[in-house]
Formats: C-alpha cells, sequence, structure tokens
C-alpha cells in the first residue's frame, strides 16, 4: 500500500492540525533533548576497540582510506565524516564525535516518525519515535561514535525506504537512489534497506518499472566487493551457506530478541510476534488483496538483516547484539505503523 500525498495526510490528520503542529514540536524538542542528554551522559567515553584500527589504519588521504573494507563492510561514508572530525577535533576530547553520531541518530528517528505519521498519524508517530529515540537495548549505537557507520547507514536507508513507500515521484524516486548508494557505501546495513526495497520491486507488478532506483547502489557495490572487498581471513562463505542449521538458528535468535527488545516483551513472546508478522505478510500477500506496501518492506528488511548477517558471520556473531537491535527496530516500527494504517483505512 503506498498512500498518495493527500491519502497521506488523510490518515495522519491536516498535516496543518493542532495535533499535528504540537506532536512535530514535542518530537523537536525530545530530538534536540536526547542530542543533549547522550552527549552529556557520554562526554567522559574515550577511542575503543576498532575505532583504534580504523584511525591508525586510514591516517593518509588516499584511496585506502575510502576504499579498504573495515571488518568486511565498506566505510567510504564513514571516512568522509571520521577523517574530518580527527583533522578538526583531534583526540582530546570525544563529544563532537557524539554529537556527529546523535544528529545521524535523530535523522534515522525523524525518517521513522515521517512515515508513521502519513500512515497512522501524529501522536502515533511521536510515540514510535520516542521508542527509538530512547532505545535503551541499543545503546552501543548511541554512546560509541564508531557506530556513525552503522547509524549513517540506517539513517540513509531509513529515508531511502520511507521516501519509497511516500509518492512515488521521479524526484523521490532519484533520491531514493541516491541515499541507497550513500548508505552501502557507509555500511553494511545499507544492504539490508536495499533488500527491504527490492522486495516491494519483486513483489508489486506496479513497482517493478522502478527497479532502476535499486541500480546505482547494487552496482557500485558490486564494483567495490570485486575490486577492494576482503572475505574474513580462512573463512569459507559456501561452507557457511551449507551450514544450514547455524544460520536458521542465528535468524531466529535474531528475530526473537530483536521484536522482544523492542517491544520490552522478551525473547519468547518476541520469536511469536516475528512468526505472526511475517504470516501476516505472507497471508496478504496470497490473499489477492492490495500489497500493503510497508509491511512487506519493513518485514522483509528485518528478515533480510538476520539472513544477510547470519550467512556472512554466524559463526561469531552474536544476533541480539544491541547494533543489530537498533536497525530491526527501524524495519518493525516501519511494519506495525503499515499494519495499523491499512486496518484503519
Amino acid at each position: 500500500m503506498t498512500l498518495t500525498r493527500d491519502e497521506g495526510a488523510t490518515a495522519a490528520g491536516t498535516g496543518g492540525s493542532l495535533s499535528t503542529r504540537l506532536s512535530r514540536l514535542l518530537f523537536l524538542a525530545a530530538s534536540a533533548g536526547a542530542v543533549m542528554l547522550l552527549v552529556y551522559w557520554g562526554r567522559h567515553a574515550t577511542f575503543l576497540q576498532d575505532e583504534w584500527d580504523f584511525i591508525v589504519g586510514r591516517l593518509a588521504w588516499d584511496l585506502d582510506a575510502s576504499m579498504q573494507p573495515h571488518s568486511e563492510h565498506w566505510v567510504a561514508g564513514m571516512a568522509v565524516v571520521y577523517k574530518p572530525l580527527l583533522e578538526i577535533v583531534g583526540m582530546q576530547v570525544y563529544w563532537p564525535y557524539l554529537l556527529v553520531l546523535t544528529l545521524l541518530h535523530v535523522t534515522a528517528v525523524a525518517a521513522v516518525y515521517y512515515y508513521v505519521e502519513r500512515v497512522v498519524g501524529a501522536f502515533a508517530a511521536l510515540a514510535a519515535a520516542l521508542c527509538l529515540l530512547f532505545l535503551g537495548t541499543a545503546a552501543v549505537n548511541l554512546f560509541w561514535a564508531f557506530q556513525i557507520g552503522f547509524v549513517g547507514a540506517t539513517a540513509l536507508g531509513a529515508w531511502a525506504m520511507v521516501l519509497f513507500l511516500d509518492e512515488p515521484t521521479r524526484g523521490r524516486l532519484l533520491a531514493v537512489a541516491v541515499l541507497l548508494t550513500g548508505a552501502v557505501m557507509t555500511a553494511g546495513p545499507g544492504l539490508f534497506f536495499v533488500a527491504s526495497i527490492a522486495a516491494v520491486v519483486v513483489v508489486v507488478p506496479a513497482r517493478r518499472r522502478q527497479f532502476w532506483v535499486l541500480v546505482p547502489a547494487v552496482v557500485v557495490f558490486a564494483v567495490w566487493s570485486l575490486l577492494f572487498g576482503r572475505h574474513q581471513p580462512g573463512v569459507d562463505y559456501l561452507d557457511a551457506l551449507r551450514q544450514f542449521e547455524g544460520v536458521v538458528g542465528f535468524i531466529r535468535v535474531g528475530l526473537a530478541d530483536a521484536v522482544g527488545d523492542v517491544t520490552g516483551l522478551g525473547a519468547e513472546i518476541g520469536l511469536i510476534l516475528a512468526v505472526l508478522l511475517v504470516v501476516a505478510v505472507v497471508w496478504n500477500l496470497v490473499s489477492g488483496r492490495p500489497v500493503i506496501e510497508g509491511a512487506l518492506a519493513g518485514t522483509a528488511g528485518l528478515v533480510a538483516q538476520y539472513l544477510i548477517i547470519g550467512v556472512t558471520r554466524y559463526w561469531f556473531a552474536t544476533p541480539a547484539a544491541p547494533r543489530y537491535t537498533y536497525i530491526a527496530a527501524v524495519f518493525l516500527l516501519i511494519a506495525i505503523a503499515a499494519w495499523i494504517g491499512a486496518r484503519r483505512t
């Protein structure tokens, strides 16, 4: 289900209504408060673990600084942010790095707010935004500045997804292509959003002619992988694919913990809700009813996230890691909002 501008305004309430204006003001106030609080709380933090590898290994301003992978991620977008910060701010204080991180975090949250307001309503959007804005179960993405890569890719991908689900004008679709390309260049989570949008393109006949929005991101990532990408030393991905049980277990645990952490209901209930979400999307696709695109995109992105991580690193990654929960929360909130919006129309 794609909302036109008029339908979106109807679902969310008139754009100039008192409730909408109040909700937006509260969201802006909460976002400003979150930035100040998160930076203040993390003001005594310092550079940690992967940050040192990234900093020491990319001192020169050359092609390798942007193209060489870090833990198999393409981090060009992160290098564009981090390296100037190192030059300008230095390493005496950490809070400027946290400030950039929290601003990117608010940008990702704003994408969720934008979508939920259009399909459900202003105060539902505020509730969803607050859930993500202060998501304690994803704290590593809020207090470790190195997560500029993950959060930046999520912000770019989230905006690409919600603009794609919005009124499909040529200008918006062009923005989607640019944002997706930036997302895959910034960190691995960009691929999850490519998969999310690809699911809608493949399933919805009217969307198939818009496949071109995926092409730049797919092409540049494929070229980078061939020229610069590096596999984990000693890891055979084909062998990993054969470890079907391990990958499936990774996906199951990841979905259960992510949904459980975002809803606060725990992993056992989280798994039930995740299964129900997937079943509901499948039912929507086979029932002959209009496809609820937001539910499809959110669920496909959620499953693709743990599938991709499971295939590439199930042998050492933790599916319940907070950095993964953060990205999953974006997909989950979009999917839930789409279902609620569809029930109201």
